[in-house]
């Protein structure tokens, strides 16, 4: 959490449509020098940032990734910068394709993601990808608990909602790359 409140620190303090006050209010005197040093050091930003980058990476490597570690990586895909959030995105895409049962906190987790993608993060095929998954999924929900349709079917909500925000068109090239 530490990690997270840091890099939200730094992307608020350099995004000057961000405001960073008001997040030091809350903090006791020692934690505001602490905050107000990371403010001021650019060697601890960098340390920072590069901290960010080697748990994402190391999530993306990792092949058996937890409950934990996907709750703790979805924490830092607002604040990391494009190249580090598409990995990432990519990396769940993949997990999720290839799983050979349903797995609720990749599924949520993907969904999350893509949720809180920054401005021109996503792709229109990120989307679509995703989409012909959980079509292909809930095609398949006969082998499976009935919590399964229901969570497909809320990521599938959500992933809508994100289309239609990023007005993704041309929904016509899922029929058209069915197997």
């Amino acid at each position: 959490m530490q990690l997270i409140f840091c890099i939200h620190l730094l992307r608020s303090h350099l995004s000057p449509s961000l405001a960073v006050a008001g997040i030091a209010d809350g903090l006791d005197p020692s934690q505001q020098a602490s905050v107000e040093a990371l403010l001021q050091d650019k060697e601890e930003q960098n340390k920072v940032r590069e901290l960010a980058i080697s748990v994402v990476e190391e999530f993306v490597a990792d092949s058996l990734k937890s409950s934990e570690e996907i709750a703790e990586v979805i924490l830092l895909g607002p604040y990391l910068d494009q190249e580090y959030y598409r990995k990432l995105l990519s990396c769940f895409i993949a997990e999720f394709e290839t799983a050979k049962l349903l797995d609720i906190d990749l599924l949520q987790g993907m969904v999350q993601l893509v949720q809180c993608a920054g401005t021109d993060y996503l792709q229109p095929d990120d989307l679509v990808r995703i989409l012909v998954v959980l079509r292909i999924r809930l095609q398949d929900t006969h082998q499976q608990t009935t919590k399964h349709p229901y969570y497909l079917t809320l990521a599938l909500s959500r992933l809508l909602d994100v289309m239609v925000e990023g007005k993704v068109q041309d929904l016509k090239r899922i029929v058209d790359h069915e197997p």
